[in-house]
């Protein structure tokens, strides 16, 4: 069993899904994969499944942004980059970097092939984020991949009660369930704009919880240690001193 996150186009909500994993479930041991820190249309995880665009790792593109941090591009797809992989943008820097990235594309895609239960996770604002057609390309195209006949659990974390009318994500492919989390409860559209990325990885929590109360077995929860029963401020301490301990 693996939990793999699909990011989202939104920045910030993006990059909040892989770090409240390592928060809430993995811990420090969490490896990244490849679309944890990337802000990207769904369509293009497809696209690069497909193998489209076999070359697209040697064509990334680093530019220096005024705001102190470094925009990784990937100029063959419409829409994809990272703010965050890359701190100089030196030779030998883009060459450590593409080479993490092709790293981080096998680990991903090395799951989705020898996993028996795969859980994706994804955040859409709307349904106008995410198409249900790319849902069920994505969906298939996973399961053409896999070779254990694995259950496929999609979470789709939104801030809109429509993705619930639309009749597709009742009866997805075989092997594969999709289930609707909708968080506006924890943060208002309206007041997306003013939260801090501690305030999105909190309010992921009950996608966490969920994942691990109803989509896990018994099994498989012996094998992490939730942290959502501490409260806010105990659980980002609670990270500081494990970093400490990695660091010593």
């Amino acid at each position: 069993m693996i939990i793999l996150s699909l990011g989202s186009d939104i920045v910030g909500y993006s990059c909040a899904i892989a770090d409240s994993l390592k928060e809430f479930i993995y811990g420090l041991k969490r490896e990244k994969n490849y679309f944890d820190y990337f802000q990207l249309r769904f369509y293009v995880i497809t696209e690069i499944l497909n193998g489209e665009k076999l070359d697209f790792m040697k064509s990334i593109k680093y530019r220096y942004k005024p705001n102190n941090y470094n925009l990784v591009e990937f100029p063959q797809f419409e829409f994809l980059f990272s703010f965050h992989d890359i701190q100089k943008v030196g030779d030998e820097d883009k060459k450590r970097c593409t080479l993490m990235y092709q790293e981080r594309f096998n680990r991903f895609y090395n799951s989705i092939i020898n996993e028996d239960k795969i859980i994706f996770i994804r955040f859409a604002k709307l349904p106008s984020n995410i198409n249900d057609k790319e849902v069920d390309k994505f969906l298939k195209k996973v399961c053409s991949i896999n070779k254990k006949n694995a259950i496929i659990h999609f979470v789709l974390i939104t801030m809109s009660d429509l993705f619930y009318e639309i009749s597709y994500y009742k009866n997805p492919p075989k092997n594969c369930v999709i289930t609707i989390i909708n968080i506006n409860k924890q943060i208002a559209i309206e007041n997306m704009n003013s939260q801090t990325y501690s305030d999105i990885i909190w309010s992921y929590q009950d996608v966490i919880k969920h994942i691990y109360n109803n989509l896990l077995d018994d099994e498989e929860k012996k094998k992490i240690i939730p942290s959502w029963k501490m409260n806010k401020e105990q659980m980002f301490l609670w990270n500081e001193q494990k970093e400490e301990k990695k660091n010593i």
